[in-house]
């Protein structure tokens, strides 16, 4: 007879995240990396948390339902979009904050692996507008250029960067 697979694990207890968050608050979405967790609520705001639970950052950026996190490949940027039609780009241990508005809910975001570095600065964006997105940033004009990668074959409601591939 075969042996199940082993499961080691931590419970994560946020007990130092409780005196800062209000209790009434449910999760709505996260992400992970090696270096922190990133929790995203229904009331809109975005909590970055150590591998302890303890508070990093907390941005209130989004007025409605935040609905995916990505994170860079190097853990130095976060991006969450949100019902409110919003993508909201922050640096992790700043308090810097860049947001695109869109006219109808964004229900997925995913930064360029290697955002932190690419002076374009990439992610894509979609949701209930059934368009791709894909923004890019001219440090040198400082403009973002916003063109349609995809459109016309329903809502998209997840996508996925990995190295050269959406």
């Amino acid at each position: 007879e075969e042996e199940p697979p082993q499961l080691k694990y931590n419970r994560l207890v946020v007990e130092p995240l409780k005196d800062q968050v209000n209790n009434q608050e449910t999760a709505s979405g996260m992400a992970v990396c090696n270096k922190f967790l990133v929790l995203g609520t229904h009331s809109g705001k975005v909590h970055v948390l150590d591998n302890l639970g303890h508070l990093i950052n907390s941005h209130s950026i989004h007025t409605a339902t935040v609905n995916e996190i990505s994170v860079d490949l190097n853990g130095e940027f976060i991006a969450a979009c949100g019902n409110d039609g919003k993508v909201s780009i922050m640096g992790i241990y700043d308090k810097s904050v860049a947001t695109h508005n869109f006219e109808r809910p964004v229900k997925s975001v995913a930064l360029e692996p290697t955002y932190g570095s690419n002076q374009a600065r990439p992610l894509v964006a979609g949701g209930m507008g059934e368009v791709l997105h894909y923004i890019t940033k001219s440090r040198f004009l400082r403009t973002t250029k916003v063109e349609t990668l995809h459109q016309g074959e329903g809502k998209i409601y997840a996508v996925q960067w990995r190295k050269d591939l959406i």
